[in-house]
């Protein structure tokens, strides 16, 4: 998806826009190389990648330096920037 979002942008700007995406897989093997592997799929029993998450993703997020780069829009005073899934429990088997 975020390179499919990469191509549509590179073609709007005419060649002139730039996006990274870190979920490429070059850059993923670059980050589990290294030890610091926090983005991606997560399981809940995964300490390593749960502490490089707190560690290493979220501290980039919450960045206050990076004032150009937080998401800008929302539709009213209610909506949230950032959302978390529910899973429905009784579809999952057995848990």
């Amino acid at each position: 998806m975020g390179q499919w979002v990469g191509e549509c942008w590179e073609q709007i700007t005419h060649g002139c826009g730039y996006i990274f995406n870190c979920n490429h897989p070059h850059y993923m093997a670059i980050y589990e190389s290294m030890g610091t592997l926090g983005i991606g799929m997560i399981h809940r029993h995964d300490e390593k990648k749960i502490n490089n998450f707190l560690n290493y993703v979220v501290p980039y997020l919450v960045n206050g330096e990076k004032e150009q780069q937080h998401p800008r829009v929302k539709g009213s005073p209610y909506m949230r920037s950032f959302g978390k899934g529910v899973i429905d429990s009784k579809n999952r088997r057995g848990l």
